[in-house]
This record gives C-alpha cells, structure tokens and sequence, in this order.
C-alpha cells in the first residue's frame, strides 16, 4: 500500500514522553549543513512543510517523491522491512543530511532527494498497544533547547488488545535541538471514517496522485473529493477511471494544500484527504462517459448544469454522472437568463475544440462548444 501524507501531529495524554535519540547518540556527521541549522527560540512551534504548497509554488514534480517513498517504506497495518527492523523499541531520529538518512534505511529503493540545506526529517517508530492509526497531524515544540513532538491519533474507546507499531515522519523547516520527545494526543474530534462508500477512482492531471470523487447520498450536487493518502498497487493501471468501493479515515486538508491542487471553486464540493483501509473494483471496470470525443462532434440534448467558476468569472455546461462532473462546455455565447449557478438545462450544440484546466481529474475533459438550443429544466 501506497500512502500520501501530509504529516501533521501529537500530545501527551498517556503519560511521560518517551526520549528519541539525537544526532550525538546517533554519532552522525552532519558535514557542511551544520553552518545552516537554526535552534528554535524558546516555547517555538514547527508545523511540517506542505509538500503539496512547495511543488504547486516551485513548480518543482519531483518534490512529492518523498511522500510516495516514506509512505511506502513505512506501511500502516503491518511491519516495515527497510527501517527499524527488527525492532521493538520506540525509535525518533532527526535527520539533517543524506548520511544520517543512509545510516538508519536498509532497503534497496534508491532514497528520495531531498534538500537537507532547507529541510529536517523526523521520522520514527513508537511502539504501542495504546493508540492506533492514523496519525492525524504532528507539531513540534522546543522547550529548553530540547523538541518535542507531538502526534495526534484518533480518540478510539477500549483498549488495542495487540501491539501496534506506529510509523510516522515529516519533513520540516530546517532545525536542530538537543533532543526529541515523543508523546500521543487522544483526539475525537478531528476525524471520521467512510465504510462501503462507492465512488469513482481518478487520477490527477497535475500529477498531485490519485483521488476518489463520492457523491453524497440524497443529494445531487454534494460532492467530496478524497486525496489518497494510499493505494494498493494493482489500481494504478486505471488512470482514465473505475468505480470502486471502499472504506477510511478521512483527513482535513489544509488551506495552502487546497490552493496547491487548484481544485474547481464550486459551491457543492469539499476536499480531504484519506487513509483507505479497503477498496474494491466496483461492478463497472471503467467509467464510460458519453458527450465527449475528439472535435468537432455534436451533442443533443444533453442534461447539465450551469456552473461559474469564482477565480475567472467564467460560465461552464457541466455534463454531470453519479454526483461527479466529468464534461464541462464553454459557450461562445450565452444568455444571461441562464447565468445562474446550479441551474439545470439542457443543450444541443457543436463542439469544437478540446483543452485543459489545471486542478482536474485525469479523465475531466473541456471543450468549447456553439449552442444550438439551451433550455431549463423545471
């Protein structure tokens, strides 16, 4: 399983923090980087980088590599075979260039890039049968030239009858201290979970990873959007689409990573990521959306809706299938009788011309049409 995450994190409410070791106990040489660590200021908060925020801005597509890596070498549910293997103990080391990584990963997967001349990497095992997945955010403060982190976990009733071992890591603003602490915060409010929800597995234009488009029950324009933080190999071969069934935790996304995607401005749609704990092909191998072609084509009478998209001002006739758009139409004109958002018509026309918008599923087409005929729908 493949996870994306944008690590956050933790409190202490089950007792002491457990020390990690530093970069002195781990007898790292740090080389030229050390001239370019900052010691916090006292009682000063880290959050991690938001590596969706540092690609969009930077324009940078390898910079998710460290995501797909970690979150793969570091597996929710069972053991990782490439760090802390074999071990028992709860470990957190505070990574400041490539030797140091080099010294604690035993695999054979060629490490991620990472720029250590503007970045630390937490990661670490805590080792428990208290707490359980997943890590809902993470922070950092600095208190007597030391750090603590702190990992927020889902406030679940009962005792985990089994021991767990909780794999977490974030990469940020490059630091150093004198030590590091690790502590759980039991937290109910910052979580759900979907279970058998059907949705429509898509791939991402921008490259920012895959997605599951659900629509919301009883409704027909409550759409939520679901960045995976992890998906089985074996569904990477869809990229134009398949129905799915699946199951998770889903995670608040923040404000930089919304901006980051881009995502299409429009009132009924919300956006969050998710840890899948299953997924399944639905009953149609692949989305078949009708409407659409290679221009010039002609539609007739198709049933959409009328969206305006708030960053340009722009009018679009959305061709909308279980919940999710998937066709949007510019026409050269249009009436403003029809400049209504969420107004459902119907149109006829010529389409003409194919192109893209950024922030889009793999399989959302646009095109530009002329209309022959629009009306509404009562």
């Amino acid at each position: 399983m493949r996870k994306l995450t944008i690590m956050m994190s933790l409190l202490l409410t089950l007792g002491s923090f457990c020390a990690c070791s530093n970069d002195d106990e781990m007898g790292f040489n740090s080389g030229k980087d050390d001239d370019l660590i900052r010691l916090p200021e006292e009682g000063e908060t880290l959050n991690p980088v938001d590596l969706f925020e540092i690609k969009n801005r930077e324009k940078d597509d390898n910079v998710l590599a460290s995501f797909y890596f970690f979150n793969e070498q570091l597996p929710i549910g069972k053991r990782s075979e490439t760090f802390f293997v074999n071990s028992d103990m709860d470990e957190c080391y505070v990574i400041n260039n490539l030797q140091e990584l080099k010294n604690i990963y035993h695999g054979e997967a060629s490490l991620p890039e990472i720029n250590f001349n503007r970045y630390t990497l937490v990661i670490g095992q805590q080792v428990t049968s208290k707490v359980t997945y997943p890590v809902i955010k993470q922070f950092l403060e600095f208190h007597n030239d030391k750090c603590q982190l702190k990992l927020y976990v889902p406030n679940y009733d009962g005792e985990i009858e089994t021991t767990q071992y909780i794999y977490h890591w974030a990469l940020y603003p490059k630091f150093n201290s004198d030590g590091i602490s690790v502590g759980f915060v039991k937290d109910r409010g910052t979580i759900r979970s979907l279970k058998e929800a059907t949705g429509q597995l898509q791939y991402d234009q921008k490259g920012y990873g895959w997605y599951i488009s659900y629509g919301k029950p009883n409704t027909f324009d409550s759409v939520d959007i679901y960045y995976l933080l992890n998906l089985p190999n074996e569904f990477e071969v869809y990229k134009e689409g398949v129905s799915v069934k699946f199951s998770g935790y889903i995670v608040e996304m923040t404000d930089d990573s919304r901006e980051a995607l881009g995502n299409m401005p429009l009132g009924g749609y919300s956006y969050y990521f998710i840890y899948l704990t299953n997924i399944e092909k639905g009953e149609a191998e692949k989305i078949e959306i009708p409407y659409r072609g290679n221009p010039p084509f002609t539609i007739t009478d198709m049933p959409s809706m009328m969206i305006q998209y708030s960053d340009t001002g722009e009018w679009s006739i959305a061709y909308v299938k279980d919940n999710t758009i998937y066709n949007s139409y510019y026409p050269i004109e249009l009436s403003d009788e029809f400049k209504v958002q969420g107004l459902n018509v119907v149109i006829s026309g010529n389409v003409y011309e194919e192109f893209t918008k950024p922030g889009q599923g793999y399989n959302f087409k646009n095109y530009k049409i002329e209309l022959t005929k629009i009306e509404k729908v009562e």
